[in-house]
C-alpha cells in the first residue's frame, strides 16, 4: 500500500514550507491524487528521501478514506440542501416583487378613479356654499329676525328652509361615505 502524506506532514518530514509545496503542486513539479494527498514516492522523485523516518508517519488506509467520502456525501447532502433552499428563497422574491407590482398597479388605478371624484366632490361643496351663501343674503334682503324661533323659508329654487339648509352644510360625509355615495 503507497504511502499517502497530507501537505502539512510532507512539509515537517521534508522540512519544507507548505508554500514551497503548493508551489511545485502549481508548476507541475509535484502532483497530489485526486483526494488532495501527496504521494511518499513522488515526494522522494523530487526532494530524495527524508531526513525524518518515513515510517513514523501512518499510510491513508480504507477507514479513513470512507470516513472521507463520508464527508464528500455530508458536503455533498449540504450542498444541495442548500441550493435548494436559494432556489426557494429565489422563488419567494419573485413572488413578492409580483405582489409589489400589482399592489403598485392598484394604487394607480384607484388614483386615476379619485381624481375626478375629488374634483366633483370639491363642486359640490363649492355649489352648497353658495347655495348657503344665497340664503343669508335672502334673510337680509327681507329683514325676517331669527328671533321668532320659526323656521324662515326662502324663496331659492329647492324651497328648503335655513334650518335644513344649515344641517346639510353641518353634516359632513367622510371619505368613504363621498366615494359610495
Amino acid at each position: 500500500m503507497a504511502t499517502k502524506l497530507k501537505i502539512s506532514q510532507a512539509a515537517a518530514l521534508y522540512q519544507k514550507s507548505r508554500n514551497t509545496l503548493y508551489q511545485a503542486i502549481q508548476k507541475g513539479i509535484l502532483s497530489k491524487d485526486q483526494d488532495g494527498l501527496l504521494d511518499l514516492s513522488e515526494l522522494i522523485r523530487v526532494y530524495g528521501e527524508p531526513k525524518k523516518s518515513s515510517k513514523s508517519f501512518k499510510s491513508v488506509d480504507a477507514p479513513q478514506e470512507h470516513a472521507e467520502q463520508s464527508q464528500d456525501t455530508t458536503a455533498a447532502q449540504l450542498l444541495a440542501v442548500l441550493k435548494r433552499e436559494n432556489e426557494l428563497l429565489r422563488q419567494q422574491l419573485d413572488e413578492a416583487k409580483e405582489r409589489e407590482l400589482f399592489q403598485r398597479e392598484l394604487i394607480q388605478s384607484m388614483n386615476q378613479k379619485l381624481i375626478p371624484l375629488i374634483g366633483h366632490l370639491n363642486s359640490v361643496q363649492d355649489s352648497s356654499t353658495e347655495q348657503l351663501s344665497t340664503v343669508a343674503e335672502d334673510i337680509e334682503n327681507k329683514g325676517i329676525e331669527q328671533n321668532t324661533g320659526q323656521p324662515v323659508q326662502c324663496t331659492d329654487q329647492s324651497n328648503r328652509t335655513v334650518e335644513d339648509t344649515s344641517q346639510t352644510v353641518q353634516k359632513k360625509q367622510g371619505f368613504w361615505q363621498k366615494l359610495f355615495s
